[in-house]
């Protein structure tokens, strides 16, 4: 009888956490210009719109929240949320299901106007900035004489170089700048980027997930980008240099 119950007690501790396929796909959106913010009023940004297109695409219905980086990884190893679109680290690797990639940046290192750098060996005895929870480069880690000093967004990171409390902010060109024109920041004020690499944003589906629902999300990827969805984004949230 023991045992019995035990069964069913486990039994239901995993249901709690396994969403049905009638359920909505629990997606957690990096808050974070241009990727997820508010807009009078209203949620928008790169990838909340895409993930609300893949849920689409699936034939799911969407429940889109924003959070930081590492509350949500939380959600995802807690499986209160389904899915996020970040760009890979160790931890989101020990805990979900990478379904491919869904669009692909340029990773820089940038600093403030004059102090321009032609190799990551130049940050010897520097400080970066990077966001909290993310792994931009292993590289910044390897060498030690170099200080990465965490940050909760781009903008706080980007003030940090622009006041001289940092030397560099790593992180994709792409969020970097529609970061300073956010919030009035001159591009003046920093350097030429050194591009270290392209780094790709996957789409990872926590473990507790239903491998059903996991291959709807899959098969929802690869349409999105073979049918130019994915594209189309990009350009509707592209700079106007």
């Amino acid at each position: 009888m023991l045992y019995r119950l035990l069964f069913l007690t486990a039994a239901l501790m995993v249901l709690s956490v396994t969403p049905a396929l009638s359920d909505p796909l629990r997606i957690v959106t990096l808050e974070q210009v241009p990727y997820g913010y508010m807009e009078d009023g209203s949620p928008t940004g790169l990838l909340y719109d895409i993930g609300n297109a893949i849920a689409e695409e699936a034939g799911l219905a969407a429940e889109n929240r924003f959070v930081n980086l590492e509350r949500g990884i939380e959600e995802i190893i807690a499986g209160r949320a389904d899915i996020i679109i970040i760009f890979p680290n160790p931890r989101i690797r020990a805990v979900a299901k990478n379904l491919g990639s869904i669009l692909h940046l340029e990773t820089v290192i940038l600093g403030s106007a004059g102090s321009d750098f032609s190799s990551i060996g130049d940050l010897a005895g520097k400080s970066v900035a990077s966001l909290r929870g993310a792994q931009y480069d292993a590289r910044l880690s390897h060498i030690e004489s170099i200080t990465v000093l965490p940050i909760k967004d781009y903008i706080y990171g980007l003030k940090m170089v622009a006041n001289k409390r940092a030397d560099a902010i790593v992180g994709p060109i792409y969020g970097l700048e529609h970061s300073m024109k956010a919030n009035g920041l001159s591009r003046a004020l920093f350097g030429t980027p050194l591009v270290l690499h392209e780094l790709h944003a996957n789409v990872y589906y926590s473990i507790h997930g239903d491998a059903e629902r996991a291959s709807k999300v899959r098969a929802a990827i690869a349409c999105l980008k073979q049918d130019g969805v994915v594209d189309a984004l990009l350009a509707k949230y592209a700079l106007e240099h």
